[in-house]
């Protein structure tokens, strides 16, 4: 958020502490939730629970309107310098002159991205992260390796570069097998321009005709046996080395020219968030934890109720000044005198909340 706003709302502190969340992301959720619900307007079905489905459809406008009226908000505080800087992305949006065209964005193209950089990509990659955790912590094999892989970039310097971003094939397979198997997206959509045929893989014809809407299931085009056997099956292998699959096979950011922007930089930023934590900690299952994907209110599946044991790993490659942050002992080491070790028992739960809006 402070990237791209200049300035951070402080959602995930508000959600730690009880407090109200910024108005845009309770709006957001509903206007989403609803957009789903009724996307085919008031149907017949809508009927059976009338007053309950009618107080939903109503929602909707309003629930639009509270998040124009805050991103109206915003932009007028960006443009009187009041929040963020010239270096955020809003501040670029509405001063900076488009490289195409040599003119400012439109008004109503700058609040179609701000509700992008206020909601997209925070949400997926923290499901993305947990889907793959959840799988490397289920096969300690592939966790092993991909620690390893991590400690072996990451080395004494205790953190990533910018030139470790190709450096770690293994981590970005686990990755890239957690993305088939859980898409941000359910779906892609595309209208044909005219009347076309299309060859299928069997040299089967199929006429499509010119405004007719084609939907891409990407579930099913992820485990699609000819292209991944035992397709239900998480094997990171999968995307190392050469592969003979066909070259649609694979899509989660979408295709063509109206693929995700931001695929480079969630990979980017799911490969170090993986490496630092596998670097740093074992990952576990509890026992009886039962693995449940679902859907919540945004679009990207996540684990229902995801529980995870952490356990420091001891690195002897890591010198103490590389650690951050430094302890309480290195700061002021006369000042404070050292706590009595807790038994593991008396050790209070961690509740760690992802996505930096608090999704």
């Amino acid at each position: 958020m402070e990237a791209s706003l200049g300035v951070d709302l402080k959602n995930l502190e508000a959600l730690g502490e009880g407090r109200p969340l910024d108005p845009f992301l309770p709006a957001f959720r509903t206007a989403f939730s609803m957009n789903i619900k009724f996307a085919r307007g008031f149907t017949p079905i809508h009927y059976l629970n009338y007053f309950s489905n009618l107080r939903d459809y109503k929602a909707f406008p309003k629930a639009v309107a509270t998040m124009n009226e805050r991103m109206d908000e915003l932009i007028e505080s960006t443009r009187n310098g009041e929040m963020g800087g010239d270096k955020s992305v809003l501040h670029s949006l509405l001063f900076d002159n488009s490289p195409a065209t040599s003119k400012k964005v439109a008004l109503q193209n700058i609040k179609n991205q701000l509700v992008t950089l206020m909601v997209a990509g925070h949400e997926t990659t923290a499901a993305t992260m947990s889907f793959c955790l959840y799988h490397l912590a289920n096969d300690k094999e592939a966790q092993e390796r991909a620690a390893a892989e991590a400690r072996s970039v990451i080395g004494e310097k205790g953190h990533l570069t910018f030139s470790d971003a190709g450096k770690m094939p293994y981590i970005t397979a686990c990755i890239r097998e957690t993305l088939r198997l859980y898409s941000a997206v359910n779906l892609i959509q595309r209208e044909a321009a005219q009347d076309t045929l299309i060859e299928t893989r069997s040299g089967e014809n199929l006429r499509v005709s010119a405004k007719q809407k084609i939907y891409v299931v990407l579930r099913g085009l992820h485990i699609n046996e000819k292209d991944f056997p035992e397709g239900l099956s998480w094997k990171p292998e999968r995307f190392l080395g050469s592969n003979e699959r066909h070259p649609n096979s694979y899509h989660p950011f979408g295709f063509g020219v109206r693929s995700c922007v931001g695929q480079f930089f969630a990979l980017w930023e799911a490969k170090t968030c993986l490496a630092m934590m596998l670097d740093k900690f074992s990952i576990s299952l509890p026992k009886g934890f039962k693995f449940e994907p679902t859907r919540g209110i945004g679009a990207s599946p996540f684990p229902r109720a995801l529980s995870l044991g952490f356990s420091p790993r001891e690195n002897p490659k890591l010198k103490p000044q590389a650690s951050v942050p430094r302890s309480v002992d290195e700061v002021a080491p006369a000042a404070v005198a050292p706590a009595p070790a807790k038994a593991e028992s008396d050790s209070p739960a961690v509740t760690i909340f992802y996505g930096s809006n608090g999704e």
